[in-house]
């Protein structure tokens, strides 16, 4: 896989990116049992458990946004509807992340003499599929 200009990577909610993104992010996350016993000759051994994932990101807030605003993010939030979400990595063969979760986070940061910012995070709901672009 070629190096990525990171610009070009976006979380969709829907089919709908979400707007004046400026920093993103995804995680997958794998619970670890530990089965170590007094016959594992002091190593621990462990087996894969619960498997989580989240995604999220910073936007640079905009409450006039056509679509994925902050307002939206809230009310969506609040309500604890599903959202529908992709991670994208553009560019042929790249990987496209697909699940459905919920808003579990929003939060604004407002400094002096400073752009407005809200970050939020999507926690999943069920199992994230890898798909590659065409």
């Amino acid at each position: 896989m070629a190096k990525i200009n990171a610009s070009n990577v976006k979380i969709l909610v829907g089919n709908v990116q979400i707007s004046n993104l400026t920093n993103c992010n995804f995680e997958v996350n794998v619970d670890m049992i530990d089965v170590t016993t007094k016959d594992s000759a002091g190593w621990k051994e462990i087996l894969s458990g619960l498997k989580d994932w989240k995604m999220g990101g910073d936007i640079t807030a905009d409450f006039a946004a056509a679509s994925n605003a902050p307002d939206d993010i809230f009310t969506t939030l609040v309500a604890g509807g599903d959202v529908s979400v992709k991670f994208n990595i553009p560019g042929s063969g790249n990987a496209v992340y697909t699940g459905t979760g919920k808003y579990s986070q929003q939060s604004f940061e407002a400094g002096t003499e400073d752009k407005l910012t809200s970050k939020f995070s999507i926690m999943g709901n069920g199992q994230i599929v890898q798909t590659l672009n065409p």
